[in-house]
């Protein structure tokens, strides 16, 4: 009983830290998004990450109840899953936009915000 509280416990942290994140992400990226609109299609991978950050978020509210160990596994599972999404984004966003330093500035803490939300999800 007590281990299986304790892993619930563990759960309920990696949730929040999840939404701690994602909700970072999106207002990060929304800025961004604002300050390289027009520029072609530069805020085309800023706009995909406050996507799934709102995805995130959504999936999050919907699952507020769920407070099995095996659903909130499930929930923060789904979590890793978007967080490596971004991982793979930002790598993309970095092969495509290295030649560029006006557009390549954001795609580093990009890419480290989204490993950090990647490994919360074992860390924790």
């Amino acid at each position: 009983m007590k281990i299986e509280i304790t892993e619930q416990l563990n759960e309920f942290a990696k949730m929040r830290t999840f939404r701690y994140f994602f909700i970072a992400s999106f207002i990060t990226f929304v800025g961004l998004i604002a300050a390289e609109y027009g520029a072609d299609m530069h805020e085309l991978d800023d706009a995909i990450f406050c996507g799934l950050a709102i995805v995130a978020l959504i999936i999050l509210t919907k699952r507020w109840t769920k407070n099995t160990v095996k659903e909130l596994k499930y929930t923060n599972n789904i979590m890793a899953v978007l967080a490596l999404l971004m991982v793979l984004i930002s790598i993309y966003a970095i092969m495509i936009e290295a030649g560029d330093p006006t557009d390549f500035g954001d795609d580093i803490p990009q890419l480290i915000l989204s490993i950090v939300i990647l490994l919360s999800r074992f860390i924790l």
